[in-house]
């Protein structure tokens, strides 16, 4: 593998996906571990992590380390992950360890993060032989713990802490912390293992995050659906085209351009806030693009993917539909679903257009038939009625086909007005209120273009009658205060509380394309439960931890889609 540093996109400088030594050092990676903008990177990904290394602020291997192993349940149900967050940000509050605990274990600031520290304190705290200790470990297994050697290493555990003088309530707390890792926890060598693998992820996406990208909506294997992966890859720079006969590939294929402002060289997290990069007066800012694949089509089967691109490879690409029909064997309803997707937008006719030249092209049978004469190739111009076009109907079929749609998923749900498209900074300076990146029905970047789609608010001035909305961006500076947030659902994980409540944390994109997290307490959660995917409105009030700001949310609005304008009001 080679960096591509130049211009012209040659490659320059050999890769060493194994140079760990290099990539701990790298300052674009740090970066990117600090501020927590590891979406497709292995292991610190997930929502959970990604807030927790930002409260960490770690951009070193070690802390790293530390950090995969704290996020298991067997460190977290325990206590000790907060535990470790307030020592690890509050230098004072080590010296409230026990002293023989910070001595066994000064790295994790006297916390037991591996398993490893199992077998360290039960060795030098409690002054049990190793191979007792090792019997302790192995009794973090529930299976384990009803054996009669367990039960005699339990007992030795405490009469040997209360024959070296250590106090009951500290010796029993510690015991509470060992059971806990029943649930779970790595060996410090697992960690580290995981931690190099991170690494070498996150040197790809600092370095080469839009060819990175690309692979892990391919993997189908991470945290996220391949929505998000999408929008991380739009984030940095990239336009995501729709399905093309003659321009897909059987998976997502990034094509590069000549960059006009491209963000390939700076990291994403850098990029993230850069809005001269991100934005150049509403206008795209690249010409790199991702064109997602004939196999990303649901209903698409493999094999009528792979007759279309082994007969693009083979004889060039498809003029127009009849030819396409004329060369390869398709069932009408395989057709449809490619018309529906986009797919044949290079004719330039509508999709009404298309489906009504498909319906009289096809000739009786309903299947595939590799007869030539199955489909009539030139017909009649028929007297048509008015075809209608609507944008709004594209979505619906993206979501059908695709799994997500590729406009702004807030321009899908009522919000307001659409003559209420501009804000006032603090200055008093008009600012357009849109900021989520506008892509068109064919899935290019349009920016803001009058008309070209539904605006909505991002901003803190309404009307009487309606809430104000704030930004991710915008939370730091209203910690404290109640608001009121959209967000395009990614993520929700509930959990169990200590009295058996359930309640749940979520994770959005906001409509300025920025990632924002929310917690839902039991009577909230209760209360007012998420719905499945789409456009949320929440209000609660913003708190911040460590440098991470969160919404403890009081109420949730689930907003409705736009009804489908082919099939009327609903």
């Amino acid at each position: 593998m080679c960096d591509r540093t130049t211009d012209n996109q040659q490659p320059t400088t050999p890769i060493d996906i194994h140079d760990i030594k290099r990539f701990k050092e790298d300052p674009a990676i740090k970066e990117l571990i600090r501020a927590g903008n590891t979406i497709g990177c292995f292991y610190v990904e997930s929502p959970a992590m990604r807030m927790l290394l930002k409260k960490l602020k770690v951009d070193d291997y070690l802390g790293l380390v530390a950090a995969s192993s704290i996020i298991r349940p067997g460190v977290a149900e325990s206590g000790m992950m907060r535990e470790y967050l307030l020592r690890h940000n509050d230098p004072e509050r080590i010296k409230l360890a026990p002293p023989e605990l910070l001595r066994i274990m000064p790295e994790t600031y006297g916390v037991m993060v591996y398993q490893e520290d199992v077998l360290k304190v039960a060795h030098h705290y409690a002054g049990l032989d190793l191979e007792e200790a090792d019997i302790l470990r192995r009794g973090m297994s529930a299976r384990f713990r009803d054996r009669p050697e367990f039960k005699e290493v339990e007992r030795k555990f405490f009469a040997n802490c209360k024959s070296k003088g250590h106090p009951d309530a500290e010796a029993a707390e510690i015991w509470r912390q060992i059971e806990s890792f029943a649930s779970f926890s790595f060996a410090k060598g697992h960690s580290a293992s995981y931690a190099v693998e991170s690494y070498q992820s996150l040197y790809l996406k600092a370095h080469h995050p839009l060819e990175f990208l690309v692979g892990v909506a391919n993997n189908f294997g991470g945290f996220y659906r391949t929505e998000f992966y999408l929008h991380e890859a739009k984030r940095a720079g990239a336009v995501i085209e729709a399905p093309c006969v003659n321009a897909s590939e059987e998976l997502c294929s990034l094509v590069k351009g000549n960059d006009q402002l491209s963000v390939v060289g700076y990291t994403v997290a850098q990029a993230s806030v850069r809005e001269d990069v991100r934005r150049n007066n509403g206008q795209p800012t690249t010409n790199n693009s991702i064109h997602l694949g004939l196999g990303n089509i649901k209903g698409l089967t493999t094999e009528v993917a792979q007759l279309v691109l082994r007969e693009r490879r083979r004889n060039g690409s498809f003029a127009d539909l009849p030819d396409l029909l004329r060369r390869v064997p398709l069932h009408v309803e395989q057709a449809r679903i490619l018309v529906r997707v986009g797919a044949l937008r290079f004719t330039g006719r509508s999709k009404p257009e298309l489906l009504w030249d498909l319906a009289l092209m096809h000739q009786g049978s309903k299947s595939a038939d590799p007869i030539p004469d199955l489909f009539v190739m030139k017909v009649e111009a028929p007297r048509l009625p008015d075809l209608q076009h609507y944008p709004l109907a594209d979505a619906y079929d993206e979501l059908e086909l695709l799994g997500f749609p590729l406009c702004d998923p807030f321009t899908l749900v009522e919000c307001r007005s659409d003559d209420q498209t501009m804000r006032r900074s603090e200055d008093g300076n008009a600012i357009p209120r849109r900021q989520f990146p506008i892509v068109g029905r064919d899935g290019r970047l349009l920016g803001n273009v009058p008309g070209a789609a539904r605006t909505m608010q991002t901003a803190t001035s309404t009307t009487d009658n309606e809430q104000p909305t704030f930004l991710a961006r915008q939370m730091s500076s209203h910690i404290g205060q109640r608001v009121t947030m959209l967000g395009y659902m990614i993520h929700v994980k509930t959990t169990t509380t200590s009295t058996g409540s359930y309640m749940s944390f979520g994770s959005f994109i906001d409509p300025a394309g920025d990632f924002w997290d929310s917690t839902q307490f039991p009577s909230v959660a209760e209360r007012f439960p998420f719905r499945g995917r789409g456009v949320y409105r929440l209000t609660g009030y913003v708190e911040e931890e460590f440098g991470h700001c969160a919404l403890r949310t009081q109420h949730i609005e689930k907003l409705p889609w736009k009804p489908d304008p082919r099939y009327g009001e609903t």
